[in-house]
């Protein structure tokens, strides 16, 4: 047991000791990370512009999805970034007022329900 802790320990040793280490440090100025933030919220607007039920409501409201899609293509990152804020403070599941108001008649029922039993 003890011969194959000390072969386990030297064979960890011996990867650590290969294996390639560099670091390297630098400044990033805030055009690059602005940018770098636009193109994958950019991205995520074009899939989500990919998604059927949203090229179906697209077409909806008339507007043909390919040339949303370019329209895209063409924002600036301020107006991006701000299209991509707006998403991320859309409710996840759609409207909840529907749910919380069937989950209060529920609890009132059940409460009625259970007072006159």
């Amino acid at each position: 047991m003890k011969q194959m802790r000390r072969t386990l320990v030297q064979a960890l040793i011996a990867c650590i000791a290969l294996m390639p280490i560099s670091t390297r440090a630098g400044l990033v100025g805030t055009d690059a990370v602005v940018a770098q933030a636009a193109r994958g919220d950019a991205e995520r607007v074009l899939q989500l512009l990919s998604r059927a039920d949203v090229r179906q409501e697209l077409q909806v409201l008339g507007i043909d999805a390919d040339h949303a899609r370019a329209r895209v293509a063409a924002l600036t990152d301020e107006e991006v970034l701000r299209i991509a804020g707006q998403l991320n403070a859309l409710p996840a599941g759609g409207d909840v007022t529907p749910v919380v108001l069937g989950l209060i008649v529920g609890l009132i029922a059940t409460i009625a329900y259970i007072y006159w039993k």
